[in-house]
């Protein structure tokens, strides 16, 4: 994510989707973002929006803060189905 922040100019979009579900790492190339991982690679970004993203899961998105007990009852009820949303970050940081 650090080099997309020299990639992108400041003020920027860049339009990211990751696999979401719980924290897990199955392996090294198959990730899942959950509450805890997923601020981590957003924190050089202003988040913007997610798009198609239920309403309550995000509590705010400048820092990206999730709802942990909201996100572990929508994703019990999706049997294991894992979404792609599609998150909307703006390049706020100077290059360097």
């Amino acid at each position: 994510m650090a080099a997309f922040t020299r990639k992108v100019m400041p003020g920027g979009l860049l339009y990211l989707t990751v696999p979401l579900y719980h924290d897990t790492v199955l392996r090294n190339v198959n990730r899942q973002y959950g509450p805890l991982r997923l601020p981590l690679p957003l924190s050089p970004w202003t988040l913007v929006d997610v798009i198609c993203a239920p309403k309550g899961l995000f509590l705010s998105y400048d820092p990206p803060t999730i709802d942990a007990r909201a996100w572990k009852l929508f994703f019990e009820s999706r049997s294991g189905e894992a979404p792609e949303w599609v998150m909307v970050l703006r390049n706020d940081k100077a290059p360097v």
